[in-house]
C-alpha cells in the first residue's frame, strides 16, 4: 500500500510525484482529485501544477448550489452546432474546484462526476456538463482534447438531442444527453498501473 510506504499523503508529497512524472517526459499529467481547502503547502503544489501544465479535477453538485474553490479558466472554446433550443446536457447547480492558487496554476480542468442509472449501475459517462451557462468537459475528454491538440470542443445536436461530440476532426458518438456509453471490456488490472510510492521514490 503506497500510503503506508509513503508514511501518509500530503500536498508536498504529491508535488514530488508530479515533478518526477514530468521529469520522466510524460505526455500529459491529469489529477482525479480536488483540493478546495487552502494550506501552507499550496505554493509548492501550485508550482508543480504550473510547471507540469497539469489538468486538475473538479466536481459538480446537482442538488445544491454549493460553491467551493475557484472558477476554472479553460484554454479552449465549446461550440454548439445545430442547437434546437432545448438543452439535453446535464446542468449542475454547484461546483467544488481547487482553491485559487491551485486552480490558477492548473493548465486546464475536467470534472470527475459519474452519474448512475436509477438502478445504481453506471452504464454511461457524461462528457460535458453545463454550469452557469458554461460547458465543462470530463477529465477524460479534456485529456483527449489536449492529447490531440484540439482547439475546440463541438457539441453536435440532432432532432432528439446530442448526436456526438467533436474534437476537431475526431467524432465521439454519444447518447442524446452527451454521455458516452461505457464498454466494459477490460477486466481488473488489464492496464498498467504504477504505484504512487514508486513514482514518489523515483
Amino acid at each position: 500500500n503506497s500510503l503506508v510506504k509513503m508514511n501518509g499523503f500530503s500536498k508536498k508529497k504529491l508535488s514530488k510525484i508530479i515533478n518526477n512524472i514530468k521529469d520522466s517526459k510524460a505526455s500529459l499529467i491529469a489529477l482525479d482529485m480536488t483540493f478546495p481547502q487552502s494550506s501552507k503547502e499550496d505554493i509548492i503544489l501550485s508550482n508543480s501544477f504550473k510547471n507540469a501544465k497539469a489538468i486538475s479535477g473538479i466536481l459538480f453538485d446537482f442538488s445544491s448550489t454549493i460553491k467551493r474553490g475557484s472558477i476554472p479558466n479553460l484554454p479552449f472554446v465549446v461550440i454548439q452546432k445545430g442547437f434546437i433550443g432545448h438543452e439535453f446536457i446535464h446542468v449542475a447547480k454547484g461546483m467544488i474546484s481547487n482553491n485559487y492558487n491551485l486552480q490558477e496554476n492548473s493548465y486546464s480542468c475536467g470534472f470527475l462526476n459519474m452519474i448512475s442509472d436509477n438502478d445504481g449501475v453506471v452504464r454511461s459517462a457524461p462528457l460535458i456538463i453545463k454550469y452557469k451557462n458554461l460547458f465543462y468537459p470530463s477529465l477524460a475528454l479534456e485529456v483527449a482534447r489536449e492529447y490531440f491538440k484540439s482547439k475546440n470542443i463541438t457539441i453536435n445536436y440532432g432532432e432528439a438531442g446530442v448526436d456526438s461530440i467533436f474534437l476537431d476532426k475526431f467524432e465521439i458518438p454519444t447518447d442524446r444527453f452527451g454521455r458516452l456509453i461505457i464498454n466494459y471490456k477490460a477486466t481488473s488490472k488489464s492496464y498498467q498501473y504504477i504505484s504512487a510510492n514508486k513514482l514518489y521514490k523515483n
